[in-house]
């Protein structure tokens, strides 16, 4: 009786351990594909990581860029409006020898014109 006892207890041991033994296999896999997508996922969080500085420096050259172009701009603007200024000064002043051309040519009609 004592080593039909010892036998079954044995029996349920190595069934235990047989258990175990599958439970230990299939938490290691778990464990290789837990760990497999960690790496992954560092992978991916390195490489936004690296996107999103080369985005950055690429915002800030672009930033500068758009503030030379704003300089530029604004020194154009300011080019445009004085020559605007010089343009109509220059008219101005055309207009006003044309006015003394016209005078002193009907001034000088009227000089011939008594003689």
């Amino acid at each position: 009786m004592l080593l039909l006892l010892l036998y079954v207890n044995r029996k349920l041991v190595l069934g235990v351990q047989v258990m175990a033994e599958s439970r230990v296999g299939e938490l290691e896999d778990h464990l290789r594909r837990a760990r497999a997508q960690v790496e992954d996922q560092s992978r991916q969080l390195q490489d936004a990581n690296a996107l999103k500085a080369r985005l950055g420096q690429e915002n800030l050259e672009l930033h500068r860029h758009l503030q030379d172009m704003d300089s530029g701009n604004a020194a154009l603007t300011k080019g445009k409006n004085a020559l605007q200024q010089e343009l109509e000064e220059t008219k101005m002043k055309l207009d006003d020898e044309t006015r003394v051309v016209l005078l002193l040519n009907k001034i000088n009609r009227r000089i011939y014109t008594k003689y």
